[in-house]
């Protein structure tokens, strides 16, 4: 069997809720069909699509109140949409017969620039991840301005799918408003640390 996926196991997610559980969060955690999920207990709530995620957050934020949005995980630009010329049915098996397949991609919808609405009037910590696949800095800093004006943003994440070892991804640099880079994890529990310090620090102004 056959499937368009992405890197992320969920195993970042993960040890992200894990510290924030210890340090007396009340964490939700939104996760994949196969993500690792977290040690500790916290509120789960699966999706297996983009439009799963993007409906269960919007949801959720308008039930909810929150003092942090950490949003990391690695939905997809596109999904699939037409096969061969034929809309695509998920529920059935794609014949190995056939000599060739052309697959029609259709754009996702963007969620981490729909995030502040949905929150409406609250006062939240809002922290997006951005996954570069350039070592150029000049072009990984023009991803994250980018990301920074698209979504009005507290702090970024940034990571490079170089800066893989193994499938866990290390290397991590959390920015602020001016991209000026305030931490530097070097791995997923150095980042949650970071991460905690940041939204307790950003609760009390």
């Amino acid at each position: 069997v056959r499937y368009i996926s992405n890197l992320s196991s969920g195993r970042t997610g993960a040890a992200i809720a894990d510290h924030f559980n210890d340090q007396g969060w009340d964490v939700y955690y939104l996760y994949s069909t196969w993500a690792i999920l977290p040690q500790d207990s916290c509120y789960l709530g699966q999706f297996e699509t983009t439009l799963d995620l993007k409906n269960r957050m919007k949801e959720t934020l308008k039930e909810h109140e929150f003092s942090a949005i950490i949003h990391l995980a690695a939905v997809s630009d596109y999904s699939a949409i037409e096969i061969n010329g034929q809309p695509l049915n998920q529920k059935s098996k794609i014949e190995s017969s056939e000599k060739e397949l052309d697959i029609k991609l259709k754009p996702t919808p963007k969620i981490a620039k729909k995030i502040r609405a949905w929150c409406q009037d609250q006062q939240i910590c809002f922290i997006p991840f951005k996954l570069t696949s350039s070592q150029n800095n000049n072009e990984q800093q023009k991803a994250i301005s980018e990301l920074f004006k698209r979504t009005g943003a507290d702090f970024v994440v940034h990571n490079d799918v170089s800066d893989r070892q193994n499938g866990i991804q290390i290397n991590f640099q959390i920015l602020d408003k001016g991209s000026t880079k305030i931490f530097s994890p070097q791995s997923s529990e150095e980042l949650a640390r970071s991460l905690v310090k940041i939204c307790t620090d950003f609760s009390w102004f």
